[in-house]
């Protein structure tokens, strides 16, 4: 099932993609007045505007996979930057193998 969505979700952005980065930046540019009109929202940026938000990222990237928006970033608008913690495998590994 995955490789059937992997082949019918078209190709992928390296990157660094220039409209990747041309949408984070318009989002960075856009931050002072969507912290007054979409605090705590999740926004999808294309072509320098929002074209959706919803509290939750999930739904918000699977309507916008639907509609097939390309480029866009999406983010979560709030004063703090957001973090992501990705574990690494080899930390998982060496931590299984200790044990």
């Amino acid at each position: 099932q995955f490789m059937l969505w992997r082949k019918s979700a078209g190709p992928r952005r390296a990157v660094g993609d220039e409209g990747f980065e041309r949408e984070r930046a318009a989002f960075l540019r856009l931050k002072p007045e969507l912290l007054k009109t979409h605090r705590g929202l999740f926004v999808a940026i294309h072509d320098g505007q929002v074209v959706d938000s919803d509290p939750s990222s999930l739904a918000l990237v699977l309507r916008i996979t639907q509609k097939r928006i390309d480029p866009v970033y999406t983010q979560l608008v709030s004063e703090e930057p957001r973090t992501v913690e990705v574990p690494s495998p080899e930390v998982i590994h060496h931590a299984i193998r200790i044990r």
